[in-house]
């Protein structure tokens, strides 16, 4: 009797519209292909040639006349398929989906309104924004951990016994933004992992300091300890 009396208030609840009930924050459905990623591109793609183009020089007549085309492209993404690994995290992809579409919207809306310059640029930097958020909402930890490891593995397994502290030096930089990514990803997305990634940044700080030292022997040294590091983030013992 209370299984059903559950059952019939989901029911009428889902019947009102109220947020939350059934997944309905969730507005992409799950399927495996490319749909999204490509969607994504191909907004880019164009928003990028305004950004870049057009409106870095000043000009945004152009803008007001290719709202419409990301206003196509954005559809398109709304209409994408989310890969099944983000299913736990629809609502949120959602969201910011929802807010690069009203942002889309007020673009196209200034457009045909043939605003000022300054409008059309707030426009169009709001549109970027929003990009930016639903793309970053798209990237998971684990995506992370496999790019850094992408960087670290050649080092490990080929710098560090042949001793190529100059292989080491280069690959730097990209390790400490891939390792401040997990980071703040962990910081959004998953806290328990939180201190591991904050241990892996700092490893990759300390290498960093090694080679403003010059400190061969510490370069190398730094190097098995954001090795080690790594790999307790990545096999979940933090």
């Amino acid at each position: 009797m209370q299984k059903l009396l559950c059952l019939m208030i989901a029911a009428v609840l889902l019947t009102l519209g109220v947020p939350g009930v059934l997944g309905q924050n969730c507005i992409f459905e799950t399927n495996d292909d490319e749909s999204l990623r490509l969607s994504l591109k191909s907004f880019h793609d164009v928003m990028a040639a305004l950004i870049h183009g057009p409106a870095e020089k000043g000009d945004f007549s152009q803008v007001g006349a290719k709202a419409d085309e990301l206003a196509k492209l954005r559809t398109a993404i709304m209409s994408a398929s989310l890969p099944a690994k983000l299913a736990g995290r629809c609502a949120d992809i959602s969201a910011k989906a929802t807010e690069l579409s009203k942002a889309v919207d007020n673009l196209a809306a200034q457009g045909k309104a043939k605003s000022d310059d300054k409008t059309m640029k707030a426009a169009l930097d709001a549109v970027h924004v929003a990009y930016r958020n639903l793309n970053s909402s798209l990237t998971t930890l684990d995506d992370l951990l496999d790019a850094f490891h992408t960087v670290l593995h050649p080092l490990w397994h080929n710098a560090y016994p042949k001793k190529d502290t100059a292989a080491i030096k280069e690959a730097i930089p990209k390790l400490k933004v891939r390792a401040r990514l997990i980071v703040a990803t962990a910081d959004g997305a998953d806290k328990a992992k939180l201190p591991g990634a904050q241990k892996l940044l700092e490893s990759v700080t300390t290498l960093e300091e090694a080679a403003a030292a010059k400190d061969d022997l510490a370069i190398l040294e730094s190097l098995r300890i954001a090795h080690d590091n790594y790999e307790s983030l990545a096999e979940g013992k933090h």
